[in-house]
C-alpha cells in the first residue's frame, strides 16, 4: 500500500475521529502500558507451575464474563448518545441500567458458578488438590464482574461524551495497584496475592471513573430498580448480544480447559501468550473502537447512513493494513521479545520458545478480530443486534472442534491457531450480515432488530 493511499485513508477515515482516535489510542498506551507489566511481575513471581496453571484458569474464566460484558456494554454508547441534552431521561436511564444490570448479573454469575463447580472435575484434568484451589481463587477473583460492570457503564457514558482520556488511563490505576500486590504480598500470600491485586486494582479504576463521571453528569449517580421505557429498549436491544455473550463465553474456557489436558503449565503458557497478543489487541480497542462508535452513533442518530457506510469502510481498510503490518513484525520477532519481556526471575528461559510459538499463533488472528470488532461496533449502531447472535452460534461449535484437531498436532500452539480460523468465520459472517443491513436500511426496509425507544 503506497504512503499516498495510506494518507488518503486518514485524510478520510472519519473527521474528527481521526484526531479523536489518535489521541484516545496516545492515552490508552499510557493507561495500558502499566497493565502490561502485570503478566511479566507475574511470571517472574511465579514462574510456570501448577499453581499459577489454577490461577490462570481461573483468571481466564472470570476474565471471559468480564470481558464480553464490556463488549456488550458498548451499546450504552449509542443509547447515551441518543439522550445527550436530556438530563432528566438519561438520569433514569443510566441510574436504572446501573441497578438492574447489577442484579441480573449477579444472580447470573452466581448461577454459573453453581454450574462450574460439579463440572471441572469432570471436563479438566486438574488433580484434586489444584481443583480445590481453583474453587478458592474463583470465589476470591469473583468480584471482578461486578467491579468491571459498573466501570464498563461509566466508561461508556464518558465515551458517548467524547471524553476520551479518562477511560484509556485508568487501566494504569488498576496495573500499578496490581502489581504493587504482588511485589507486596507475592512470597506471603502465593498465588492468592494475584485475585487480592486484580480486585484491588479494578475497585481503584472503579473510584476514578466515578469521580470523572460525577463531575461531569449534571445528575447523581444512584442505582435503582425501576421500570423505564428507555432501558426496556435498551434491554430488547441486548436480547440477542446477550445470547452471544453466553455462546462466546464458551470460547475462552474451552480453550483453557483444552489446555489443561495438555502437559502441566501448558495453561500458564497460553496464558503469557495471550497476555503478549493483548498488548496490540488493547492498543486497537482501547484507541480506536471507542472513538469510532462514538461519532458513528452521532452519525446514525443524525441519519447520515451514507457517511456512515463511508466512515466504517474506509476505517475497516486502514484498520486491515495495519494490524497486517503489526501482527507480522510482530511473529516474527515473537522469540527475542517473549525471552526479552519474560526470561526474568522464576519464569524457566526454556519455556520462551513454546510461548514464542503459542504468541505468534494468537497474532494470526489479529487481522479479522479487529475488524470483525469494528463490523459488530456498526452493527451496534445500526441496531441489527440479530447477527452478532448467529455468528456466536457458528463459531461455537467450530471453536470446540478447531481446538480437538488442532492441539492433537500442535498442543498449545493448535489451541491459539484455531482462534484464527474462528476469527475469520466471525469476520464473513459479520461483514455479510453489516453489508445486509446498510442494504436494508437505504431502502427503508425498518430500523433494526430493535426499534429505539421512544
Amino acid at each position: 500500500m503506497s504512503a499516498r493511499a495510506i494518507r488518503s485513508l486518514l485524510r478520510s477515515a472519519q473527521r474528527a475521529p481521526v484526531v479523536d482516535a489518535l489521541s484516545a489510542t496516545g492515552f490508552t498506551l499510557v493507561g495500558k502500558s502499566v497493565g502490561f507489566l502485570v503478566p511479566l511481575f507475574v511470571a517472574a513471581q511465579f514462574g510456570v507451575t501448577a499453581a499459577t496453571d489454577a490461577f490462570f484458569f481461573v483468571l481466564g474464566t472470570v476474565l471471559a464474563v468480564t470481558g464480553v460484558l464490556a463488549a456488550l456494554l458498548e451499546l450504552v454508547v449509542p443509547s447515551v448518545a441518543e439522550l445527550r441534552g436530556r438530563d432528566e431521561e438519561l438520569a433514569a436511564f443510566m441510574n436504572g441500567l446501573l441497578g438492574t444490570a447489577t442484579l441480573a448479573v449477579a444472580l447470573g454469575f452466581a448461577a454459573f458458578l453453581a454450574v462450574l463447580g460439579p463440572l471441572l472435575p469432570v471436563v479438566t484434568r486438574f488433580p484434586a488438590g489444584d481443583l480445590a484451589l481453583v474453587a478458592r481463587l474463583l470465589l476470591e477473583t469473583s468480584p471482578l464482574v461486578l467491579l468491571v460492570l459498573w466501570g464498563s457503564v461509566l466508561s461508556g457514558y464518558l465515551n458517548a461524551h467524547r471524553v476520551f482520556g479518562v477511560p484509556a488511563l485508568t487501566p494504569a490505576v488498576r496495573g500499578a495497584v496490581a502489581i504493587a500486590c504482588v511485589l507486596l504480598f507475592g512470597d506471603t500470600l502465593g498465588v492468592h496475592a494475584l485475585p487480592l491485586g486484580y480486585v484491588a486494582g479494578e475497585t481503584a479504576r472503579l473510584v476514578v471513573l466515578g469521580v470523572a463521571v460525577r463531575r461531569r453528569a449534571p445528575f447523581p449517580l444512584r442505582p435503582e430498580l425501576r421500570r423505564d421505557s428507555r432501558l426496556a429498549g435498551f434491554y430488547r436491544a441486548l436480547g440477542y448480544p446477550a445470547v452471544a455473550t453466553v455462546l462466546t463465553l464458551v470460547n475462552p474456557f474451552v480453550d483453557s480447559i483444552a489446555a489443561s489436558w495438555l502437559a502441566p503449565g501448558s495453561v500458564t503458557v497460553l496464558r503469557y501468550a495471550e497476555s503478549l497478543y493483548m498488548i496490540p489487541f488493547s492498543l486497537f480497542t482501547g484507541g480506536l473502537v471507542p472513538v469510532f462508535l462514538a461519532h458513528w452513533s452521532d452519525r446514525a442518530r443524525d441519519g447520515e447512513l451514507a457517511a456512515l457506510r463511508r466512515d466504517v469502510t474506509r476505517s475497516a481498510r486502514l484498520v486491515l493494513w495495519l494490524t497486517v503490518a503489526v501482527a507480522t513484525v510482530l511473529a516474527l520477532l515473537s522469540r527475542p521479545i517473549a525471552s526479552l519481556l519474560l526470561a526474568h526471575g522464576s519464569f524457566d528461559a526454556a519455556k520462551v520458545p513454546q510461548v514464542a510459538l503459542v504468541w505468534a499463533c494468537c497474532l494470526a488472528a489479529f487481522p479479522a478480530q479487529a475488524v470483525a470488532q469494528l463490523h459488530v461496533k456498526a452493527l451496534f449502531v445500526l441496531r441489527r443486534t440479530r447477527i452478532v447472535m448467529v455468528c456466536a452460534l457458528c463459531v461455537a461449535p467450530l471453536n470446540l472442534v478447531l481446538d480437538l484437531l488442532l492441539m492433537r498436532v500442535l498442543g498449545v500452539a493448535g489451541i491459539a491457531l484455531s482462534t484464527a480460523g474462528t476469527a475469520l468465520v466471525t469476520l464473513a459472517i459479520v461483514s455479510s450480515g453489516l453489508r445486509t443491513a446498510f442494504v436494508e436500511r437505504a431502502r427503508g426496509a425498518g430500523g433494526g432488530d430493535v426499534p429505539p425507544s421512544p
